[in-house]
């Protein structure tokens, strides 16, 4: 399992090399993050938090761009990250291994749901601003 913080200021190549770092690894299990200032900390200016924690607090969960991507449009960006989130399902030695543990229904159950989660993660990240 791996976790990796992706930045805005990144270009497709980087993007493509996180890829290719993933499937050369055979990683089956990873999440990607957006890299996320959170209001209040030093890194983060005064002017990104201007109201109540209730109202804004669920909008810094580490998933959506808080600043513009520096090379790309936001949508561009968003599949990017969707194509990372998909990926581990699509390497042939990540499946097998998946199978082999869980057997053939536990590997259907696992990249159905993975789609399904991409598809809804991607659609409520253009949307929810």
């Amino acid at each position: 399992f791996a976790l990796f913080i992706v930045d805005p200021s990144w270009r497709p190549e980087q993007f493509e090399a996180l890829a290719r770092y993933v499937r050369q690894r055979e990683i089956a299990f990873a999440t990607f993050a957006t890299a996320t200032v959170l209001p209040g900390t030093d890194l983060a200016p005064m002017k990104t938090y201007d109201g109540p924690v209730d109202e804004r607090w669920w909008r810094y969960d580490l998933l959506r761009v808080h600043q513009d991507p520096t090379h790309m449009s936001r949508a561009r960006y968003y599949l990017w990250m969707l194509w990372l989130y998909m990926l581990p399902s699509l390497v042939a030695a990540n499946r097998r291994r998946i199978a082999k543990r869980y057997g053939l229904w536990g590997l259907l159950r696992a990249a159905v749901n993975a789609w399904i989660v991409g598809i809804e993660y991607f659609v409520k990240l253009l949307l929810w601003r």
